[in-house]
């Protein structure tokens, strides 16, 4: 697959509010699904670098099991937490995969909620799939804009929070689509939420090919 092809996952959630055997357990589910988006060539979005967001232990698990030359990591900051996100990855062993930069102004829900909600969002740059585990309020708005939009989402129900109640809503809308976390492989998982990513680019083309036949007709 090619860069201008490869899909990107908006990493999303928060281990918080879980006790630390689930935190624990959490973080591990979230290395093996790290691994495995590496391996299906998926690229990452991440917000958050704190060891109770999601996003560190996918990363941990993401970088080293990239295929030589694979992987690209965007790192977009609320500009107020400029500075204070780092991955240990950036420092030790694959710096040349994060592109860092920050949302602007003091205000990141807006521009967060934005990167998520537009076609194009932050930059241009397309998020093509989403995925969720844990967290409060932040990631079931985000899981929320995700169903509207039709995203790919893989929501991790296994520790509850808002990842479980926007999984709940996915399993009851298409029964037998979205099995619950343990029931199949990550890697299962993870193949499932390519193949959706390659069907909504499948319809992305189309409607660009009926809205150029469309404007040819006037024309």
């Amino acid at each position: 697959m090619s860069k201008a092809d490869r899909p990107f996952v908006a990493v999303i959630g928060g281990l918080s509010k879980l006790d630390t055997a689930k935190a624990t357990a959490a973080k591990a589910v979230a290395h093996e699904i790290g691994a495995e988006l590496a391996k299906a060539d998926f690229g990452l979005v991440v917000y958050f670098s704190a060891d109770d967001s999601l996003e560190p232990h996918v990363v941990s698990g993401y970088v080293p099991a990239l295929a030589e030359g694979a992987g690209a990591i965007r790192v977009r900051i609320a500009e107020p937490y400029a500075g204070q996100v780092k991955f240990k990855e950036e420092a030790t062993t694959r710096k040349e995969l994060f592109d860092s930069d920050h949302f602007p102004g003091q205000d990141w829900e807006a521009p967060f909620y934005r990167s998520l909600a537009e076609e194009q969002g932050f930059k241009g740059e397309r998020v093509d799939a989403v995925l969720l585990l844990g967290g409060a309020n932040t990631t079931f708005i985000a899981g929320q804009i995700a169903l509207a939009r039709r995203l790919p989402t893989l929501a991790v129900n296994a520790f509850g929070g808002s990842a479980g109640r926007i999984w709940s809503q996915m399993a009851q809308a298409s029964p037998g689509k979205h099995p619950a976390w343990g029931t199949r492989s990550a890697e299962d998982f993870v193949k499932q939420l390519k193949q959706e990513c390659e069907e909504a680019a499948t319809r992305r083309k189309e409607a660009r090919r009926r809205e150029q036949l469309l404007t040819n007709m006037i024309a």
